[in-house]
């Protein structure tokens, strides 16, 4: 049901219901680092939908957000923050900050935390399989992603990929950065302009602007860079 599901919360809720304690539980502000509770479940992160409603508030708590944990003493609303910026951007801008809040969330399944991410950023999807090996999930993931997130992989995450093709990171690899920092404005590939194409291989062809820069040194101990850009295509 994974895909069809979605489906739903990607194109047709207009608003989410959120249960912190359990579906159809009442609010308790207490246990936010259990792996049960909303803030700490990888499938719970597909309903971060803007202008949802938070469910079971009981009489007395006027304002759930402002709520501090009888256990950690820490505002809730602290711990919401991240979902209200996911909220406000969504696509190719909201993908590092879905990566930062799984990486700390819980699964029965280490797949799910895999397949959750691309519940929330690919059009469709593969059938789930639970038993599935994470880094061939996350291969699967990448060829159903849409090419925009190709071209911030390629030209945002500066580091190598430490599997099979070095253009994109690994699943552990993903997983093993403290922080994926904002990508900034990234390459945004249109339609039928600079084309990426992601090859059977797993690596993927580029054909558009290449810049070249150039140093070059002066007498005043400065420098002088030049650039270039040319419309190549490369592998």
């Amino acid at each position: 049901d994974l895909p069809t599901i979605g489906v739903v919360f990607e194109r047709y809720a207009h608003r989410v219901v959120r249960y912190m304690n359990g579906l159809g539980r009442a609010f308790e502000a207490r246990g936010w680092n259990d792996e049960r509770h909303w803030l700490m479940r990888a499938w719970t992160l597909q309903e971060a939908k803007y202008n949802s409603l938070m469910g079971g508030i009981t009489r007395g708590i006027s304002n759930p957000r402002e709520a501090l944990s009888s256990d950690t003493k820490v505002r809730l609303q602290d711990r919401l923050d991240l979902i209200d910026i996911i909220e406000r951007r969504r696509g190719v801008e909201a993908f590092p900050l879905l990566v930062n809040s799984m990486r700390h969330r819980s699964s029965a399944n280490p797949v799910d935390k895999v397949l959750g991410i691309a519940m929330m950023c690919c059009e469709r999807l593969p059938l789930y399989k639970e038993k599935l090996d994470l880094e061939r999930a996350w291969t699967t993931c990448i060829e159903y992603l849409p090419r925009a997130y190709l071209a911030m992989l390629i030209f945002n995450f500066f580091p190598p990929g430490d599997g099979n093709v070095a253009w994109r990171p690994s699943w552990a690899q993903l997983m093993s950065v403290d922080k994926l920092e904002h990508f900034g404005p990234s390459f945004h590939p249109g339609p039928n302009r600079h084309p990426i194409t992601l090859l059977p291989d797993g690596t993927v062809s580029y054909q558009g602007p290449i810049v070249h820069a150039l140093f070059t040194p002066t007498s005043s101990g400065k420098g002088l860079i030049e650039f270039t850009i040319d419309d190549r295509r490369r592998y």
